[in-house]
């Protein structure tokens, strides 16, 4: 890991809990923590709340495979209709959406993604995952529309290490997952909400705040949500310790 901080856990609004709780499950093979409303997804946890009607537009999940032909034939035999494959230099996958209307990818890297600046994050995922409970989550792919207050927030506020940046599209090393971001041209994405493990909160928060970073600070536990000022970005919630044992995220209102 080559950052300051780590994406621990996502929080995604779906309009109906058990049934994306059992897609899942079903589909990806996520464990669902003992206790909890909470599912381990290789080094993150998906936390799944209520919501009448979510956006979820831009909150793309990344699953890694090392056969996408055969996560495919094994998609289809548990009733689920992946699309085509996509194929391009950075691999190959496969899309399905979530009950709530998430696109999720079941992705294999090709060699020159793995030869690349993503590469040992991929491979540490793989081999700490790999053989584990379902397909790990490698990826989370969420809105910016504006590249400067993104990086801001992403880079010299959270410290997320750069591996690579483009026009519109950047991945930063986020711990156990690739954070990418994608140029887009719409609303706030609030169907997902990330929850970053960061050594500080309360004097991140002050800090971003100074800076104009963020436009909304709210305390809720484990730490406080913040609103980035980047109109397109999903709310983060910050927490000092991402150990499994913390209580479970409030439902979150946007």
């Amino acid at each position: 890991m080559l950052s300051a901080s780590r994406l621990t856990g996502l929080v995604l609004s779906v309009p109906d809990v058990v049934a994306a709780a059992g897609f899942y499950e079903t589909a990806l093979g996520v464990r669902c923590l003992a206790g909890a409303d909470r599912w381990a997804a290789g080094g993150v946890e998906l936390r799944l709340r209520a919501a009448a009607s979510p956006r979820t537009a831009g909150g793309d999940l990344v699953f890694l495979t090392g056969d996408v032909g055969e996560a495919a034939r094994a998609l289809d035999r548990r009733g689920l209709r992946p699309g085509p494959a996509h194929r391009n230099p950075l691999g190959e996958a496969v899309s399905l959406r979530d009950p709530g209307g998430r696109r999720l990818w079941v992705f294999q890297p090709s060699a020159a993604t793995l030869r690349g600046p993503a590469g040992p994050l991929i491979r540490d995922v793989r081999h700490a995952f790999g053989d584990g409970d379902g397909l790990p989550l490698v990826a989370v792919a969420v809105p910016e529309s504006d590249g400067g207050a993104s990086r801001e927030l992403y880079y010299s506020g959270l410290g997320l290490a750069v591996l690579t940046r483009g026009r519109s599209v950047a991945a930063y090393d986020a711990g156990w997952v690739l954070l990418l971001t994608r140029r887009v041209r719409t609303v706030r994405c609030d169907g997902i909400a990330c929850v970053y493990e960061v050594a500080d909160a309360a004097g991140l928060c002050a800090r971003l705040s100074a800076q104009r970073r963020v436009e909304h600070v709210a305390p809720g536990p484990p730490g406080p949500v913040i609103w980035p000022a980047d109109p397109a970005a999903p709310p983060c919630y910050l927490c000092e310790d991402g150990r499994n044992d913390e209580p479970a995220l409030p439902a979150v209102h946007w």
